[in-house]
């Protein structure tokens, strides 16, 4: 069976704190607190030991206390990991969830400079550490001290070990991986219209909007989400629509990375692609169900796929 090698180049240690009464005044205090070592990477492992995928690891650099922590937390959940120090500390990021209002505020830190040494160093093991013709997953951005350039550099050094390479990343490190040239895009709607909208008017309601531009890119495969409403998934040509038939709750942290992984987790056990997009987005609806990103029960995945997920039975050729 595949490995799947997930790079996470800015991992945090996240607080999630609930408010379930009426805030009033500037001071909050929250009922609930949880804690957890994040990332998209490091959500997306998660998810694949939740669905028995044993055969992955992820890399995530890591430094000063706040590292330690992710360490730590990382071995307490039995996460498989490769963590690489770094002097400066990890960053911590914020959630508050205001159940009363249905509203969620986040605050993430913009994580540690790396330096050009350690960078350097970083890389060269990674390069041993990536293994021919398996899976590598770039997952989310990368701390200072990276640019486009190291990260067009890691996909071709993917590429010519043979690897299939999946990118969920945004902005200029979107454009490096297509330069590069990727296998498999994820991405949410509202970072691809910033991204391929040029004038910003969210003028993309269609399919065609969509498939108009991936071939522009020569996007080979992608996944768009929509949230709650759905998703979109593309391969050469054909299109399905799905979307999730009943509503679950509005906690939709880590819901992004949990379709990435439900959808690789599916890859790698050779499913249809109608099922892989099936179970990509039932895992979305999971998510929802637990605060904490990625914390996802297999069971709830199970049901949510055979009973709550449609995928337009269709299946069309865009001009």
């Amino acid at each position: 069976m595949l490995e799947v090698q997930i790079l996470n180049l800015n991992p945090s240690f996240d607080h999630t704190g609930i408010i379930k009464h009426k805030v009033d005044g500037d001071v909050v205090r929250v009922d609930e607190v949880i804690e957890f070592c994040s990332g998209k990477g490091i959500n997306m492992a998660r998810v694949l030991k939740t669905l028995g995928y044993e055969n992955y690891e992820v890399s995530n650099i890591i430094g000063g206390p706040i590292g330690k922590i992710i360490k730590d937390s990382l071995c307490a959940e039995g996460i498989s990991s490769w963590n690489f120090m770094i002097e400066n500390n990890s960053r911590i990021n914020y959630a508050l969830v205001d159940e009363i209002n249905d509203k969620t505020l986040m605050i993430n830190e913009g994580g540690p400079l790396t330096t050009k040494k350690e960078k350097q160093k970083y890389l060269e093991e990674l390069y041993s550490w990536l293994k021919e013709k398996q899976i590598m997953v770039l997952a989310g951005s990368a701390m200072q001290g990276f640019d486009c350039k190291d990260i067009e550099e890691i996909i071709r050094k993917a590429k010519a070990k043979e690897m299939f390479v999946v990118v969920d990343t945004y902005g200029d490190f979107l454009s490096a991986g297509l330069q590069a040239g990727i296998d498999f895009l994820k991405i949410n709607r509202k970072e691809f219209i910033a991204k391929f909208d040029s004038n910003n008017k969210q003028s993309f309601r269609l399919t065609q909007d969509f498939v108009k531009i991936f071939k522009k890119e020569k996007i080979k495969e992608v996944a768009i989400t929509f949230d709650k409403e759905g998703a979109l998934f593309y391969k050469s040509g054909l299109a399905w629509c799905g979307k999730i038939k009943k509503n679950f709750p509005k906690y939709n942290i880590g819901s992004g990375d949990s379709f990435l992984a439900g959808y690789i987790y599916s890859l790698v056990n050779n499913f249809d692609k109608f099922k892989c997009f099936k179970i990509a987005m039932a895992c979305v609806a999971a998510n929802t169900l637990i605060y904490g990103a990625g914390k996802l029960k297999q069971k709830d995945v199970l049901e949510i796929e055979g009973k709550y997920i449609e995928i337009n039975k269709y299946s069309y050729k865009v001009a």
